[in-house]
């Protein structure tokens, strides 16, 4: 009984670890993923080409200075 409990405490903490990292992942490439939305959206409105150099959404990166 005392295995089978830890085990699955194991196993708890296996995908703990793997949600965090998922997490921490995912607001890492927020920026990257809100551009390509952002293109798509835009490019299916105006029928353009449309390509976006730089998009900051700020959760990521701390503000600048200026911003505050």
């Amino acid at each position: 009984m005392f295995k089978l409990i830890r085990r699955l405490f194991r196993w708890a903490l296996y995908l703990f670890i793997l949600l965090v990292v998922l997490i921490v992942a995912a607001i890492l490439s927020l920026d990257t993923i809100a551009k390509q939305v952002v293109q798509s959206r835009l490019r299916a409105e105006t029928g353009m080409d449309v390509k976006i150099g730089k998009m900051d959404i700020g959760l990521a990166t701390p503000p600048s200075p200026s911003k505050i």
